[in-house]
């Protein structure tokens, strides 16, 4: 896409925070409380100047920025409702150091493992334990293996709609323009979707049977607490300003 192969294209956000070191403020867990929060910030100037980082180390330019989801904990073993129960477990990880400190800080042992690998570790018990948003552990069928889900909520998902930047250049100023409020459209379209779907996969999960835990705010928060060790270095090596941006969590929402 990048190459210009392709003019439109998303996906998550946490695969361009190497190169556009200020999208790892979407990555520091237990930052977010409710995503409708996150969108106003998005829509804002957080929003534009993360565009504008990565239009800057890039060939991107962000058309929009997409809900990708909560992401929960599920495992094999047993209910996770204190960082105590996640001790020794085997816990599938991206190739993320920051994500591999948290999950250690909380107990778990970290084993990283592709994405195209990660249902066969499950079926197999060569993991105990991983994290996805509740479409992904429905649409994989990871709750056919896990039987316990913790509603963690650890980390909002960002998903960035991306275009071409030397397409979008290119192109007439009414195509732009059609397209921009075309994506502005869909944007808006595909959160309400994301939010109605959660609740509508976490009802099914229900119905199969799987144990859910809602954390309470004080549960959520010794997980928060437990974790920030290894979250402070990562915090504080990005702009301060940038940090303020982000909407202060205020108790737990799905």
């Amino acid at each position: 896409m990048e190459g210009g192969a392709l003019e439109l294209g998303y996906f998550s956000t946490s695969y361009l925070a190497e190169r556009a070191p200020e999208l790892a403020v979407l990555d520091l867990p237990f930052a977010v409380a409710r995503r409708e929060a996150v969108y106003a910030a998005l829509d804002g100037e957080l929003g534009r100047r993360l565009a504008d980082g990565l239009a800057a180390r890039s060939g991107f330019r962000v058309l929009g920025w997409w809900d990708n989801g909560f992401r929960h904990l599920t495992n094999r073993v047993r209910p996770l409702r204190a960082p105590a129960d996640c001790r020794g477990l085997r816990l599938r990880t991206l190739a993320s150091a920051l994500q591999q400190a948290v999950f250690r800080a909380l107990g778990f042992e970290p084993v990283f493992l592709d994405p195209k690998d990660l249902v066969p570790a499950v079926r197999s018990g060569a993991v105990d334990a991983q994290e996805n948003p509740l479409t992904n552990i429905w649409n994989f069928g990871i709750h056919a293996d896990h039987r316990h889900l913790t509603l963690s909520a650890h980390v909002f998902g960002v998903a960035a709609l991306l275009c071409h930047a030397a397409s979008w250049r290119a192109w007439p100023a009414e195509v732009r323009q059609a397209v921009a409020e075309a994506a502005a459209e869909a944007g808006a379209a595909q959160r309400r979707l994301a939010a109605a779907e959660d609740v509508d996969v976490l009802a099914r999960l229900e119905a199969a049977g799987v144990a859910i835990v809602r954390l309470t705010d004080d549960e959520r928060g010794a997980f928060a607490r437990a974790v920030e060790p290894a979250v402070a270095p990562a915090r504080d090596g990005l702009d301060a300003r940038l940090r303020a941006l982000l909407p202060a969590p205020a108790g737990f929402r799905r």
